[in-house]
């Protein structure tokens, strides 16, 4: 596994440490991820259960574990396009999310996006994130 290279331009000056606080933090997510999904009112599409799905997902990114990470971005953005539509914050959030995954692992853009995630959308959702420009003002 690739661990550390998407910790290498983060501020700081100690990867190991930085490093090491990923591994403590996703055992946190995932028993908080677990524990929410014994509640009732949490359904799996709820947007608190993906958003530390989101997390979790993020944190897998950053440890390297790309293709788990990549998984997890996809149905998260899945459900958030779904629920949340392609111009909400949380769905480009997503999308920027499986954008920089693909990115490390060498990809344009995946090979069965959910909801039909093409590169060039995953493109503008990152230029929107870094730009503060919703996706909806690149489509027009």
């Amino acid at each position: 596994e690739e661990i550390g290279n998407n910790v290498s331009n983060m501020p700081g000056n100690d990867n190991v440490e930085i490093i090491s606080q990923y591994k403590a933090a996703l055992p946190l997510y995932e028993k908080v991820l677990a524990q929410l999904q014994t509640v009732e009112s949490f359904e799996p599409g709820h947007p608190v259960i993906l958003s530390v799905r989101f997390s979790i997902a993020e944190t897998k990114r950053c440890l390297g574990k790309f293709e788990e990470a990549s998984a997890i971005f996809d149905d998260v953005l899945s459900q958030r396009r779904k629920l949340l539509g392609d111009n909400h914050p949380d769905t480009i959030q997503s999308m920027y999310g499986m954008g920089e995954v693909l990115r490390s692992m060498g990809k344009n853009f995946a090979d069965n996006p959910s909801g039909s995630v093409e590169a060039k959308e995953i493109k503008k959702a990152m230029t929107s994130v870094l730009s503060g420009v919703t996706l909806m003002d690149h489509l027009k």
